[in-house]
């Protein structure tokens, strides 16, 4: 087995010449100083290319408004990290005066180097929060209920003329053997808060299910007709088809494409439906019939005592990067984010007062991260505390 390597200790100044090469605003004299540093610490190699990689995949830069300087942000943060508690205190008015809490998730490689020397916000009582982990379980036709996350549920069952195959923890394989078609035959994939699994239906059509979401889907699809139903939240792949329109049904509200690749979110605690479309052209129908048409990279978004449904472009990336286990997100108050994670996590999150619960964030997060490394990071950016027992966790 391989023994675990010890992080390498990166000062200050050469992880903001790294970050400013990967926004790509390092200058020469700058470059020239790394290139030093890195020659004279060649055991830091791994250790700088896992920070670079970082800024570079998870940097919020880009899902923040245009005005915003990522040089200056970047300088404030290594500054307030230098001070003492208080200093960050200090900071932290003027960042709710401009009605943003920063929260560098580009920064998490820099947390881990140097947030375990630092006095930490987190309270810890005695706990029973889990790891997460891909868990779901299959409810067939008969009733039968088949726990997907068994290493021995591989081959699950035959109906219909469909064989059913499971990848433990990852994926569940509908795979049609015969043109035999019962409609009625209904499966359903129940996913619980705190996991995510992924389906390829017996089209072909391949779905993402995120926390806390349920899909109906018929075993096997018709040659006119393919429609399931949806409670929570799935990115779907479309295998197109165009002789058979494929569905979705979602809290009264109809999704109607041919193939093409897209996101719903239809969480019955939400008061909205989005639907975010990445590739192709979907149909978004409301209860009374109202057929709307989007374009790749627009947002429907539909509220539950309404019929008007808003269009909008958006960043696309905020609403379907969960599939790929990161939360991005732009300006949404702590409350929203906190919603999000008791999904992802299966906690429930209660606030002491309103004003934090109104904190706005802007930023990127993985999944895979323990959530008590994340309210560190939320804790030391937005000068709030977190105390967690067993699965609540209260804000104060």
């Amino acid at each position: 087995m391989k023994e675990k390597r010890e992080s390498f200790f990166i000062p200050d100044e050469v992880l903001h010449f790294l970050t400013l090469k990967a926004l790509k605003k390092l200058d020469e004299a700058g470059a020239d100083k790394l290139s030093r540093w890195m020659s004279e610490n060649p055991e830091a190699e791994e250790d700088c290319a896992i920070f670079l990689d970082s800024v570079k995949k998870m940097y919020w830069a880009s899902l923040s408004n245009s005005t915003s300087d990522p040089e200056a942000l970047i300088n404030r943060h290594f500054e307030g990290k230098k001070k003492t508690r208080a200093g960050i205190s200090r900071i932290y008015p003027y960042l709710a005066v401009a009605a943003t809490v920063i929260f560098l998730a580009g920064f998490l490689w820099y947390f881990l180097f140097f947030a375990k020397n630092e006095d930490i916000k987190t309270a810890h009582t005695e706990t029973t929060l889990t790891e997460r982990q891909n868990r779901a379980v299959l409810v067939l036709s008969d009733g039968a209920i088949v726990d997907l996350d068994q290493s021995d549920n591989k081959s699950v069952s035959e109906e219909n003329g469909v064989q059913i195959f499971n990848l433990p923890g990852e994926v569940l394989r509908y795979e049609q053997a015969t043109e035999a078609v019962d409609e009625n035959r209904t499966n359903r994939l129940i996913v619980p808060a705190g996991a995510r699994y992924q389906i390829q239906l017996a089209d072909g059509t391949k779905v993402w299910m995120n926390s806390l979401s349920e899909l109906e889907y018929p075993v096997s699809f018709s040659a006119q007709k393919r429609k399931v139903k949806l409670s929570g939240e799935a990115y779907f792949e479309v295998t197109r088809n165009p002789s058979a329109p494929f569905t979705i049904e979602a809290n009264g509200y109809e999704v109607i494409v041919l193939g093409t690749s897209f996101n719903v979110s239809a969480y019955a605690s939400d008061s909205f439906i989005q639907t975010t479309l990445v590739t192709g052209a979907v149909e978004v129908n409301n209860r009374e019939g109202t057929a709307y048409n989007l374009d790749p990279g627009q947002m429907a978004m539909i509220n539950h005592d309404g019929q008007e449904i808003s269009i909008n472009y958006v960043d696309t990336r905020l609403y379907t990067s969960w599939r790929d286990g990161i939360l991005y997100f732009n300006k949404i108050t702590l409350q929203e984010l906190a919603i999000k994670l008791e999904r992802w996590y299966d906690v429930d999150i209660q606030f002491a007062n309103e004003q934090t619960s109104g904190l706005l964030f802007s930023g990127a997060m993985e999944n895979s991260r323990d959530i008590r490394f994340l309210l560190t990071l939320i804790g030391q950016a937005a000068n709030v505390e977190f105390e967690i027992v067993d699965k609540k966790i209260y804000v104060k």
